[in-house]
C-alpha cells in the first residue's frame, strides 16, 4: 500500500514527531548547537573549532550508530553488497554516467588553475585510461554489431563485461585516490 501525502502533510508529520519525545528534542538541540557553532565560527575562523567540530560530529554519528547497532551493521553490509553487485553485475547506463562524470572532471581539471601540474597529470592519466577502455569497448560493440539496449547483453559477452568491470575498478580507484589527495592537502593546509 502506497501512501500519497502532500508536502505540507509530510512536513506536519516530521515536525510532529521531531518534537514528540525528550530524546528527539535532545538530539535536535545537539544538531542545532553544532550547526550554530559552525555558523558563528565562519567569521572568527578558529582552528580549534575546525578540529573539534568534525570530532563532535563523528562522535555523534558513532553514538547514533551504536544506538541502532543492528540497523547500522545491516546498512553497512548492504552498502558493501551494492558495491560488489555493481562490480560483478555492472549496468551500461551507470557505465555511461561514469564516463560522463569522467568527461566533466577532465574538463574541470583542464581549466582549473588551482591544481598543481602533478595533480593534473595524474588525473589526465586516469582519464586517458578510462577513455581508452571506453573507445575499445565502443569499437568492439560497433564492429560486432552488438545491441546494448538491454543490460543482459553485457553478461552474454565476456569481452564487454571485462571492459566495463576494468573501467569501473579504475574509476573507483581514481575517485579514492582523489579523495585521499584532497583530504591530505586539506589537513596539510589547515594544520601546517
Amino acid at each position: 500500500m502506497y501512501i500519497d501525502l502532500s508536502l505540507f502533510e509530510k512536513l506536519k508529520i516530521v515536525f510532529k514527531y521531531l518534537f514528540s519525545s525528550f530524546m528527539s528534542i535532545e538530539l535536535s538541540l545537539i544538531v542545532l548547537v553544532i550547526f550554530l557553532f559552525l555558523f558563528f565560527n565562519i567569521k572568527r575562523n578558529k582552528k580549534i573549532v575546525n578540529i573539534v567540530a568534525p570530532i563532535i560530529i563523528l562522535l555523534f554519528l558513532a553514538f547514533m550508530a551504536m544506538g541502532f547497532h543492528n540497523y547500522s551493521v545491516g546498512a553497512f553490509q548492504r552498502f558493501i553488497e551494492m558495491i560488489i553487485d555493481y562490480y560483478y553485475f555492472p549496468s551500461m547506463a551507470l557505465y555511461f554516467i561514469m564516463m560522463f562524470i569522467t568527461t566533466i572532471l577532465l574538463i574541470y581539471f583542464m581549466y582549473s588553475d588551482k591544481y598543481s601540474i602533478k595533480f593534473k597529470i595524474l588525473n589526465y592519466v586516469f582519464c586517458f585510461l578510462l577513455f581508452s577502455l571506453f573507445v575499445g569497448l565502443s569499437s568492439y560493440v560497433i564492429s560486432n554489431k552488438i545491441k546494448l539496449s538491454f543490460d543482459y547483453a553485457i553478461y552474454k559477452n565476456s569481452i564487454i563485461l571485462s571492459f566495463v568491470q576494468i573501467s569501473n575498478l579504475l574509476f573507483w580507484i581514481w575517485i579514492v585516490v582523489l579523495a585521499f589527495i584532497k583530504l591530505y592537502s586539506y589537513f596539510r593546509k589547515k594544520f601546517d
